[in-house]
């Protein structure tokens, strides 16, 4: 992980002279940084304990801010009496009344340096977020593209290119729906806050099946396999269905993918638990599926298809899922050294997200992608880069990531992104994450193959299985998650590669 530490001028000059060999801060050095390249950012001299540098800046194009160099911290240790502190005195160099000195009143800590090297260049850090107090990262910002006229040239110049070297960007649209978001996360914060056995009642295990005819998971608490460390969620498939109405034909009588009447086809929390929920993500699932339609629909003239609308009718009866996930992070000492879900590419065309927006939220905090312009013989290029959270006065919008089915079906034209929930600086930057996520797929029975260039580029699939042999190995006992990982993502790095990448 790739941090800077904002320090004020002229303290970054001392620092790589060897003249300061304890940073003082009111806060510990986090463990995870400790004997990390931390790099150091000068800024001008600014008011007492006020950073001058604003949250999110350009380093580009703002005068008085430059990256000087890099240290190692090996400790840090709290000062517990003035005593104490002026032992140090030569070390951490802070004069008395400077208005970061030593008091009964407020947490001091030292951060013993163990090396300092002063850089002539550089890394490519072009954009900073700030992360937590003087703790910046790198970000990469994508753009807000308005589909509200969906083929006109300019839309389709401006996804094509976004999505050639990266498969994020956020979309927004007239007549957004603004409201059906809102009422989404707030009825999945509500839902979030019930009790654990309220929450377990909204489980495919809550039900007490009649036949082996699918049901939906619903909740999984942070103790199941795929969540740990405070993040839960709960998720359906296509709760737009009816098992006592369904539609005419065999595909809907498949029991694999849609439940038989009497079964649900999703367990709802009951209304006295959470009375707004099943109408409110009812109604968002609505919405990201026609966002979805549109969005193939673009694709299909991106990749310039006989029938522009193939990849819609590829599409028409999907199994999608809908993914409500909260995570409240309140230690890091059981979490991975870099990431708390790994690098993947999702297995879907398009995927649509929205992250909570309201007080205590945290947004896309700690979402990395690896980074497009990473050069390994450039020195210091950044393998991961987090994305900027949308501008504060940029238009309400979803962020859409491609694929590994839409990079098949454009022969590698268009690229799904490796991207992971990074560990964030400190842990309370995740106090509460809240985020929902639509995973599009296709029919169950569709063919999934390049429908541009070379047709023998991947072997041919069909989404059913394409998806239970990218997500079997996770049930596989005799592979390990990194292993599993690896399969998963096969249609768009190596194996071997991915296990590369993640040591």
């Amino acid at each position: 992980m790739d941090v800077l530490l904002e320090c004020q001028a002229p303290y970054c000059d001392w620092i790589l002279a060897g003249r300061k060999t304890v940073e003082t801060r009111r806060y510990p050095c986090p463990d995870h940084l400790i004997g990390q390249r931390i790099w150091l950012l000068e800024s001008p001299a600014g008011s007492v304990r006020q950073s001058a540098v604003p949250d999110q800046v350009d380093l580009t194009t703002t005068p008085g801010l430059r990256i000087v160099g890099h240290i190692t911290v090996a400790a840090s240790v709290r000062y517990t009496s003035q005593a104490h502190w002026d032992v140090d005195s030569s070390r951490h160099c802070v004069p008395a009344s400077s208005g970061y000195e030593w008091s009964p009143a407020v947490d001091v800590y030292g951060w013993e340096i163990s090396a300092a090297v002063a850089t002539t260049t550089p890394p490519p850090i072009s954009t900073i977020a700030r992360a937590y107090r003087s703790f910046f990262l790198p970000v990469l910002h994508v753009p807000t593209i308005d589909i509200s006229d969906p083929t006109s040239p300019e839309v389709l110049d401006a996804i094509r290119a976004q999505c050639a070297t990266l498969g994020f960007l956020r979309v927004t649209w007239k007549n957004f729906p603004v409201d059906v978001v809102g009422e989404a996360h707030d009825a999945t914060r509500a839902f979030f806050a019930r009790s654990d056995a309220e929450k377990n009642t909204a489980s495919k295990a809550a039900i007490h099946k009649t036949n082996a005819s699918f049901c939906s998971t619903g909740y999984r608490g942070n103790t199941s396999a795929y969540n740990a460390g405070g993040r839960e969620s709960w998720s359906c498939v296509r709760p737009d269905f009816d098992p006592s109405s369904p539609p005419a034909g065999a595909y809907y009588a498949n029991p694999t993918h849609f439940a038989q009447a009497p079964d649900p086809q999703v367990p709802w929390p009951a209304p006295t638990i959470a009375p707004t929920f099943r109408p409110a993500v009812t109604a968002y699932y609505a919405a990201v599926d026609d966002l979805a339609q549109t969005l193939l629909h673009i694709f299909g003239h991106i990749l310039e298809l006989e029938d522009p609308e193939t990849l819609a009718t590829l599409s028409k009866d999907h199994v999608s899922s809908l993914n409500l996930t909260s995570l409240r992070f309140e230690d890091d000492s059981h979490v991975a050294a870099n990431a708390i879900l790994p690098a993947h590419g999702d297995i879907t065309s398009v995927t649509i997200l929205s992250h909570d927006a309201s007080d205590g939220a945290s947004g896309t905090a700690c979402l990395q992608v690896l980074n497009p312009a990473y050069d390994a013989r450039e020195p210091y290029s950044l393998r991961w880069i987090a994305l900027a959270d949308a501008a504060p006065d940029a238009p309400p919008s979803f962020l859409v990531n491609l694929g590994q089915i839409m990079e098949r079906w454009s022969n590698g034209r268009l690229k799904a992104t490796l991207h992971r929930i990074a560990r964030p600086v400190h842990p309370s930057i995740l106090r509460r994450r809240q985020a929902i996520v639509f995973f599009r797929v296709t029919n169950y029975d569709a063919e999934l193959r390049p429908l541009v260039g070379d047709a023998t580029t991947y072997t041919p699939e069909r989404m059913a299985e394409y998806a239970n042999a990218r997500l079997g190995p996770f049930h596989d006992s005799s592979k390990s998650l990194l292993e599993a990982y690896a399969i998963y993502n096969k249609d768009i790095i190596a194996p071997d590669a991915y296990i590369a990448l993640a040591q």
